[in-house]
């Protein structure tokens, strides 16, 4: 049964079962395709790529490290390839058919993508003076300062670099 597409559930003679239905040519009756797509839930899945995998835990990895070292060779290393790393998996994975309706698309992104970072972005700059007070947040170790609390017009100025991508807590 592994290599061969499975069949989704439903009526064999549905239309939705007939599309899924690998192509036959021939008296062998196997699939044209030479890497065939396989079904799971209903959806078409491309056969798993363990390069990509490598990659992937290659690029977590290096991300954890640049934000969990303190100045050190590694940490600046680190920092030269772990973002590049996740634009080529996005761009290799990219759907060209996704921008077919660019509004629907960019609604799309800014539900899944903006509006989660504002909102935690948001829960994170508010409680900021607390953070402080309980000793959550002491020292920034990038800048190499102390935090310092924030009054109102630094609060809302803060609040507005998140909403421009300007700004991380």
């Amino acid at each position: 049964m592994l290599g061969r597409p499975l069949r989704p559930a439903g009526r064999a003679g549905s239309r939705r079962a007939a599309r899924h239905e690998p192509q036959r040519h021939g008296t062998g009756g196997a699939p044209r395709r030479s890497t065939p797509l396989f079904l799971t839930d209903g959806h078409r899945h491309a056969p798993h790529d363990t390069a990509i995998s490598i990659v992937k835990a290659l690029g977590i990895a290096a991300v954890v490290i640049s934000h969990t070292a303190i100045l050190t060779p590694l940490e600046t290393f680190t920092y030269y390839f772990n973002t590049a790393v996740f634009f080529f998996v996005a761009g290799y994975f990219f759907d060209d058919g996704q921008t077919a309706a660019p509004g629907r698309f960019i609604g799309r992104k800014l539900r899944r993508l903006y509006l989660p970072y504002v909102i935690l972005g948001t829960l994170f700059v508010l409680p900021h003076n607390r953070f402080l007070k309980w000793h959550l947040i002491a020292y920034d170790f990038s800048a190499r300062e102390a935090i310092r609390p924030y009054n109102t017009p630094e609060l809302l100025r803060t609040l507005g670099r998140v909403f421009l991508f300007l700004h991380h807590e």
